[in-house]
């Protein structure tokens, strides 16, 4: 009987061998480095926000490409906000809206900028027509998604 217990046990140990393929093992040592602790400093993930707002409103606006696959390329939700439609913010969207609108009446810049909101990021870049805003495009990303990428 133990002789048979000890040879299952080695037929087992010897099935487990644990031989990894090189395809196998890179794609292991992929998955520990993206598991990987990373520090990053608040500077570098509001610097990635702003870089990723700002190449997501040049897609939409330039490259034609519509606001639904933006916000699906970067998993993030963007805005469109006009005067028509500026009475339905809330929050941090309005305060920067009405900033925005303040900024214009005493002709000072406008720029795109990147608000903490909860554990979200609010990126907001306005857009002028003339001499007045026509409009300003909110972009909320999920602060875990831009630590991912960097």
């Amino acid at each position: 009987m133990s002789r048979i217990f000890l040879i299952s046990f080695l037929v087992v140990l010897a099935s487990c061998g644990g031989n990894l393929s090189d395809k196998e093992r890179k794609a292991l040592h992929t998955e520990m480095d993206e598991r990987a602790i990373k520090k990053v400093s608040e500077e570098e993930i509001f610097e990635k926000a702003l870089e990723e707002g700002r190449s997501l409103i040049q897609a939409v606006t330039e490259d034609f490409v519509s606001e639904e696959q933006a916000a699906s390329m970067c998993k993030c939700t963007l805005q469109w906000i006009t005067e028509d439609n500026a009475s339905s913010l809330s929050g941090t969207s309005k305060e920067l809206w009405d900033a925005y609108e303040f900024a214009v009446s005493n002709g000072n810049s406008l720029n795109d900028n990147v608000q903490k909101q909860d554990d979200d990021l609010l990126y907001s870049a306005p857009s002028m027509e003339g001499e007045s805003l026509h409009g300003v495009w909110f972009i909320t990303f999920k602060k875990k998604n831009i630590i991912l990428s960097l």
